[in-house]
């Protein structure tokens, strides 16, 4: 008698156990009984796919009544849907990368797999966030799975850097000093170094003036969070003095022209001095006291001034000329 027995084809996922096969069996006669039990060829891998799904009959004794015809199926193992998921990551600028981590899902324990980790190049600030990706191993079992390959971000933070220029001063009129200062959280790689400067001005009483840095070379700056501290330079007066020259009149004179010295001021400052002295006409008042007053008042602030004074005498007036008494000469002489 013709008869035959079909396997249902079947499937599964990757790492999971088979499902019950079935099948159908055709032309045989109830009354035998005849039933198939069914399996496949052996593998479990994606790669091996299809597997064959047969048929064995039973019982024995009355299969040789039929002519029967054995049709196969197919097996097919799908692959297991799987992901890797780096974790983000950061660091500051200048230091060395850390350990990557991540997170493996859907893969069987039994295959072992394993992630390393790795970023894109690149060591900016301005260049982050870069991106951190996986490879998986072993690459024989991963044919199997379906894989996620997530990524994640590294960024660079800035690094934390100070310049400080160093407080100065000078006295009036003298050059500014070279000035100084420090660079702090700086890569010595990186080559950055501070140009000072300070706000214009040069008055005892518009100072200290502000020190600034500006830092190159611009293209490092970026990949720092940099503290701009301050600092001044002061302007001290300048030692500077006035002396009067000693003078002196006959008694009924009118006063001499008075002159005097200046000593430290600039030039450029013209000071010129007004010289006065103290009241007084008598012989017995003397020395009257000479002293000076100083011009231009707006330059004089940056200046130390000694006001030093000096004398002025008024002498005795000699006594000369004829004097006529009783119609009689007195010449000085003559009693």
């Amino acid at each position: 008698r013709t008869a035959s027995v079909t396997p249902d084809a079947a499937s599964k996922t990757y790492g999971d156990a088979d499902p019950t096969f079935t099948g159908t069996l055709a032309g045989f006669l109830t009354a035998d009984n005849v039933t198939a039990t069914y399996a496949r060829t052996a593998g479990e891998s994606v790669a091996g796919n299809p597997y064959t799904i047969s048929a064995a009959l039973s019982p024995i004794g009355v299969l040789g009544n039929y002519s029967i015809t054995y049709n196969t199926a197919a097996f097919t193992i799908n692959q297991r849907t799987a992901s890797v998921t780096p974790d983000a990551a950061s660091k500051t600028y200048g230091d060395a990368d850390p350990t990557f981590t991540g997170t493996l899902t859907g893969f069987l324990t039994g295959d072992n797999v394993t992630a390393s980790y790795s970023r894109t190049a690149g060591e900016t600030v301005a260049g982050s966030p870069y991106t951190i990706s996986a490879t998986l191993s072993p690459a024989g079992v991963l044919g199997n799975y379906a894989i996620t390959y997530n990524t994640a971000a590294f960024t660079i933070n800035q690094r934390t850097a100070s310049v400080t220029p160093d407080s100065f001063s000078k006295t009036y009129g003298d050059a500014d000093p070279t000035f100084t200062g420090t660079l702090s959280g700086f890569l010595t790689g990186d080559g950055v170094t501070a140009s000072y400067s300070r706000a214009p001005g040069e008055t005892v009483a518009g100072s200290p003036y502000a020190i600034s840095a500006t830092l190159s070379p611009m293209g490092v700056l970026g990949n720092y969070s940099i503290t701009y501290n301050p600092a001044g330079l002061t302007i001290t007066k300048r030692n500077a003095s006035v002396t009067p020259d000693a003078a002196s009149k006959n008694y009924g004179s009118a006063d001499p022209s008075f002159t005097g010295t200046l000593t430290g001021f600039l030039t450029a400052d013209g000071v010129t001095a007004t010289y006065s002295r103290t009241a007084g006409e008598t012989v017995a008042g003397s020395p009257y006291t000479i002293s000076a007053t100083l011009s231009p008042t707006g330059v004089l602030g940056n200046y130390e001034i000694t006001y030093n004074t000096a004398s002025f005498t008024i002498n005795q007036k000699a006594l000369t000329g004829n004097i006529t008494a009783n119609n009689k000469v007195y010449d000085g002489t003559n009693a």
